[in-house]
């Protein structure tokens, strides 16, 4: 007789993978959220987390299709972006590049910064 897995989450079975552990994305993503919340995961760091996706997400949704465009940092700052909150620097000996991801931009001059993707450098 085969052995049958339970979900971790609610207990039903689960078929699939056999390194499966969940029946569900749904249980597998409260499962997970419980585990967050009951060993006091570092709330700095998920807050840092989630203003690194908004930062790349503002600098993509400006892109659009374009593989660079230039855009005033107030416009930037109005969207939500967070100047102090970035993955990586890359100096070079005209400019900096400050990414967040694979997004990144570069100033262009006082008031305006150049956006762009890494592949697309």
């Amino acid at each position: 007789m085969e052995n049958i897995k339970t979900c971790y989450h609610c207990g039903k079975a689960v078929y699939g993978r056999s390194d499966k552990k969940f029946c569900t994305n749904h249980c597998r993503s409260e499962y997970n959220n419980k585990k967050i919340q009951t060993e006091g995961t570092n709330n700095s760091i998920l807050r840092i987390n989630r203003i690194l996706q908004q930062n790349r997400y503002i600098l993509v949704r400006l892109l659009g299709k374009s593989l660079k465009k230039c855009v005033s940092q107030e416009s930037l700052i109005g969207m939500g972006f967070h100047f102090g909150f970035h993955t990586h620097i890359v100096r070079q000996k005209e400019n900096t590049k400050i990414y967040c991801y694979d997004a990144g931009y570069m100033k262009k001059n006082e008031r305006d910064v150049v956006v762009f993707f890494i592949q697309d450098e």
